[in-house]
């Protein structure tokens, strides 16, 4: 599937926002090509201020993704409590393959604003 060239959602966004606004650590996961949200843990040791998806955590997630669900990944995102809402030098350093095409998307308590990395 194509990634949408499209915004997100206001649905899809209003939950990110309130997903952030929720919890005082980063949270973090997948967006679909559908525009579902699919929440995975953040496991970070320091997860106020920052986020970390394990690998097997990673894996489940796509398997529901995209076996079970059907669907496809068009972006990743996590948020910011602190209302920061550009990436921090750690975000950079842990962004996407740029080959797989996702999109990036950081929410703080107001906003979500989505982000591209030059190569």
């Amino acid at each position: 599937m194509e990634s949408p060239k499209s915004p997100l959602d206001p649905q899809i966004i209003e939950n990110m926002i309130s997903g952030c606004r929720a919890n005082r650590d980063e949270v973090c996961g997948f967006i679909t090509v559908n525009q579902d949200i699919l929440y995975v843990p953040n496991s970070h040791t320091e997860p106020h201020y920052n986020f970390y998806m394990d690998i097997e955590d990673i894996q489940e997630a796509l398997q529901i993704i995209c076996k079970i669900n059907n669907d496809s990944v068009v972006g990743v995102f996590h948020s910011h409590p602190t209302n920061i809402p550009w990436p921090s030098p750690v975000d950079i350093n842990g962004w996407p393959n740029p080959d797989l095409r996702w999109r990036y998307w950081i929410a703080t308590n107001h906003e979500v604003v989505e982000w591209c990395k030059t190569r």
